[in-house]
C-alpha cells in the first residue's frame, strides 16, 4: 500500500510530495526491518548499505522541499524554480 501512495502521490492534480517520501520512508522500514529479522547474528548482506542510502536520499528529498517551500513562503509572489505561487 506504501509503495502505491509513493507511486500515485506526484501524478495526482494538486502533487503530495510529503506523501512521496512518507511511502518511501515506510517502504524503508519495512524493507530494515523484514531483513533484520531474516539476517543470522554475525551474517551481513548486501543489502545492508540499501537503508543507509534511502535514509539520506529520503534526507536530501525532505530538505530540498524544505528550502523551495521556505523560498516560496518568503517570496509569495515571484516564481521559485519554475513555480508561481499558487502552485
Amino acid at each position: 500500500m506504501q509503495v502505491a501512495a509513493a507511486v500515485v502521490a506526484p501524478i495526482l492534480p494538486t502533487p503530495e510530495r510529503a506523501s512521496v517520501i512518507a511511502g518511501v520512508l515506510t517502504c524503508y522500514l519495512v524493507l530494515s526491518s523484514w531483513a533484520v529479522a531474516k539476517c543470522k547474528p554475525g551474517q551481513t548482506w548486501p543489502f545492508d548499505n540499501g537503508p543507509l542510502l534511502t535514509s539520506l536520499a529520503v534526507a536530501g528529498a525532505s530538505r530540498y522541499w524544505m528550502s523551495v517551500r521556505a523560498q516560496r513562503a518568503a517570496k509569495p509572489s515571484a516564481a521559485v524554480q519554475g513555480w508561481t505561487s499558487a502552485g
